[in-house]
């Protein structure tokens, strides 16, 4: 990737089956939107403490996993992340967020 925290950004294309009773069949949505800076940075210096933050978490374990308690990764990656204020959106369902990647057994599929 290169372009990480650009200024305008889109979300296209097929998303997870979630009204599919059988999973099979995805829905497409399409998003256009422009990175409230200001947000972003703050938002930002959260993110930035979230390995102490991790460690916090009323089930870490000390001694487990690296004191990051058994239920998160080995190794953290701090994510890039931006706020966006959407300028449009087209799909059968309008979500408040988009957490991207997903899941690693949904990448993997």
């Amino acid at each position: 990737m290169s372009d990480v925290s650009a200024r305008v950004e889109n979300l296209i294309g097929f998303i997870e089956p979630y009204r599919d009773p059988a999973g099979i069949r995805s829905e497409w949505e399409a998003m256009m939107g422009i990175a409230d800076l200001d947000e972003t940075s703050r938002l930002k210096r959260f993110v930035e403490s979230s390995t102490v933050i991790i460690r916090q978490l009323p089930w870490a374990v000390e001694g487990v996993n690296d004191g990051n308690s058994p239920f998160e990764k080995s190794l953290f990656e701090v994510p890039d992340f931006t706020s966006v204020h959407a300028l449009a959106v087209c799909g059968s369902i309008v979500f408040e967020a988009a957490n991207l990647p997903n899941y690693e057994y949904i990448r993997e599929t």
